[in-house]
């Protein structure tokens, strides 16, 4: 479905903004 790939994308940005913010 595509409302599941939206909100998986919107996920992984989140976690690459963490990792960002941690120096990872």
């Amino acid at each position: 479905r595509a409302e599941a790939a939206r909100q998986l994308g919107i996920h992984r940005q989140l976690l690459y903004r963490k990792m960002a913010q941690y120096g990872l």
